[in-house]
C-alpha cells in the first residue's frame, strides 16, 4: 500500500515542552516539532494580500531554521527552544534564496529586489547575526523599475539569485537573472558565479566579458565543485548571444569558469516551437554524469560529452484530437541514479484553442522515475499528488518529494511529504518509506534537509480547496525520514 499512517516509536524517556509559538515533542533522539508561522512573521496574516513562503533552510545540525517570504521578512528560529533567534526585513523585495554554508557558521540570503543583494552573515553566535558582506547584483545584470510596481508580481522583473549553493570548498555558487520589460520588449540578462564565500569576492564570472541574454533556468554541481551544468533558454531578441545558443545544456569548469561543453537540444515539433526548460538539470555527485529534461516531456542522460539516452517520458498524447502532457522538470541524482519527476497534466498553451483542460490525466504523469545513468530503469513511484519540489540529503540515502496542489482546485488528494530511502534494494515499494500526511497546502520547493539527513523541515500553509472551509496551518513541520515500527 502507498498510504501508511505515521507510526510512533516506543521510547525510554519522553519530553514535551509547550511554547507560544512550537510545540515539540522528542522520541528518543528523534524531534518532532510545529512552529507557528503566524506569531512568528505577522505580515503573513496581515497584509492585505497575506505574505507568502518562499524560502527555507535548515542548518547542518538541525538547530536552527530560517524562514523568508516574498515581502521580505526573514525569521532565524531555534528548532530546539522554538524561540526567535533574529527577526527582520532585507528588502522591500523578495526573499528569494537562503542556505547556510556546510560548517553552520554562516548564512547566505539571497532577494530579488531592484539591488538583488546577496548577504552572508555570520551565526556562529546564538545572538543576532552579524552581516560580513554583501554583492548587489544589479551592478552585474542591471535594474528596473517594473511597468506596474504595485502589482502582486511586480518582483518578477526585479534581478535576484535563482539559486545560491555552497561547495565543500566553501565557495558559493550563484545564478543571478533578471528579466523585464521595456518599451514592449522582453529583455533578459543572467549572470553565473563563483564566489569567494569568505570575502565575498567573484573568483570567476560566466560569461566573463558581459550577461548573457538569455534565462539560466537552474544549475547542478558535483560535490567537488569542479562540474556545474546549467540550462538556459529564451533570449532578447536585440542583444547578441554569442556562441551560446537558447535551448541548451552546458557545462562549466568550477575551478576556471569556462565551458567544457554544451548540447542544444531540437524542438519537439510539431507541438513545440522551442525548447524550455523549468529546473530540468541534475549531475551526479561524482561529476561524471548529468541528467536532463525539457518542458516538451523529453529526458535526457549525458556521460561526459556523449548523450547516451532520451525517453519521451510525458510527451504530448492526443486524446480526442486534444494533445496533453505531464509537467517534468523536478529531477535529482546520486552516484547510482537520477530521478526524474513528472507532474500535473496540462494541454500546451499555444495548442489549446478550443479546450484549456485534459480530458484525462496523462498515463505518465504523477511519477517518480527512478534511472540507473546507463539509461536502464531501475524502479518508479506513483505520486498521490502534485510534486512540488524534491530534496535529497547530501549523502544520498534520503529523498523526501512535497506533495499538494497550491492553490484553490477543489480536489482531495492528500497533501504531505513523500519519504524514500533510495539506498534500499529492490523496487518502488522497496524504497518508500511514509508519506507524512499534512491537512494545508505545501507552497513550491518549501522543504528543506539538514545537512545530516536527520531532520526534514517542510512549511504547510492553510488552504480553502474549492473556496471551502479552510483546511490547516500556517506553520512548519519539523519531520524525520523513517520512524521504527515496533508492532
Amino acid at each position: 500500500m502507498q498510504n501508511q499512517s505515521l507510526k510512533p516509536r516506543k521510547f525510554s524517556a519522553m519530553c514535551a515542552t509547550l511554547l507560544t509559538a512550537y510545540t515539540v515533542i522528542f522520541y528518543s533522539s528523534t524531534v518532532y516539532g510545529q512552529i507557528d508561522i503566524d506569531s512568528i512573521l505577522p505580515p503573513f496574516s496581515k497584509f492585505q494580500r497575506p505574505a507568502q513562503p518562499t524560502t527555507i533552510a535548515l542548518s547542518p545540525d538541525s538547530s536552527q531554521l530560517v524562514l523568508g517570504t516574498n515581502s521580505g521578512y526573514l525569521a532565524t528560529i531555534s528548532t530546539i527552544t522554538g524561540k526567535v533567534i533574529w527577526k527582520t526585513r532585507i528588502s522591500q523585495g523578495y526573499v528569494k534564496h537562503a542556505t547556510f554554508s556546510l560548517n553552520g557558521k554562516q548564512l547566505y540570503l539571497g532577494e530579488q529586489s531592484a539591488d538583488g543583494f546577496i548577504f552572508c552573515y555570520d551565526v556562529s553566535k546564538s545572538r543576532k547575526p552579524r552581516l560580513l558582506w554583501q554583492y548587489r547584483l544589479a551592478d552585474d545584470v542591471g535594474t528596473s523599475i517594473p511597468e506596474n510596481p504595485d502589482d502582486y508580481y511586480a518582483w518578477i522583473q526585479y534581478p535576484g539569485p535563482y539559486r545560491i549553493a555552497n561547495t565543500k570548498q566553501g565557495d558559493l555558487i550563484v545564478a543571478a537573472v533578471h528579466s523585464w520589460y521595456e518599451d514592449g520588449k522582453t529583455l533578459i540578462k543572467s549572470q553565473l558565479y563563483r564566489f569567494n564565500a569568505k570575502t565575498g569576492k567573484p573568483i570567476w564570472k560566466f560569461p566573463s566579458e558581459r550577461p548573457l541574454p538569455m534565462i539560466i533556468r537552474w544549475f547542478d554541481y558535483s560535490h567537488d565543485g569542479r562540474t556545474i551544468a546549467f540550462v538556459c533558454d529564451k533570449y532578447s531578441i536585440d542583444q547578441p548571444i554569442g556562441d551560446l545558443k537558447p535551448g541548451s545544456l552546458y557545462v562549466i569548469d568550477g575551478e576556471t569558469g569556462e565551458i567544457r561543453w554544451g548540447h542544444t537540444f531540437k524542438v519537439f515539433a510539431p507541438y513545440f516551437d522551442q525548447v524550455t526548460f523549468w529546473r530540468g538539470v541534475a549531475v551526479s555527485p561524482d561529476g561524471k554524469s548529468i541528467g536532463t529534461t525539457t518542458d516538451d516531456g523529453r529526458a535526457f542522460i549525458f556521460s561526459e560529452e556523449k548523450l547516451i539516452w532520451q525517453e519521451d517520458l510525458a510527451t504530448p498524447i492526443e486524446i480526442s484530437g486534444v494533445p496533453i502532457t505531464a509537467t517534468l522538470g523536478t529531477v535529482g541524482a546520486t552516484d547510482d541514479f537520477i530521478i526524474f519527476i513528472t507532474g500535473d497534466s496540462f494541454v500546451p498553451y499555444d495548442l489549446q484553442k478550443d479546450v484549456k483542460r485534459p480530458p484525462m490525466p496523462h498515463p505518465k504523469g504523477l511519477t517518480l522515475f527512478g534511472y540507473q545513468w546507463n539509461g536502464k530503469k531501475s524502479w518508479q513511484w506513483k505520486l498521490e499528488n502534485v510534486p512540488q519540489g524534491l530534496r535529497i540529503d547530501l549523502s544520498g540515502k534520503y529523498a523526501a518529494i512535497p506533495i499538494s496542489i497550491y492553490g484553490h482546485k477543489n480536489t482531495e488528494m492528500p497533501n504531505g511529504v513523500s519519504i524514500f530511502d533510495l539506498t534500499a534494494e529492490g523496487g518502488g515499494l522497496d524504497k518508500y518509506l511514509r508519506t507524512h500526511r499534512l491537512a494545508g497546502q505545501i507552497p513550491y520547493d518549501m522543504i528543506a534537509f539538514s545537512q545530516n539527513g536527520r531532520q526534514i523541515a517542510v512549511v504547510e500553509t492553510v488552504s480553502s480547496p474549492g473556496g471551502k472551509e479552510q483546511r490547516g496551518k500556517n506553520q512548519v513541520h519539523i519531520i524525520t525520514p523513517e520512524i521504527e515500527d515496533t508492532n
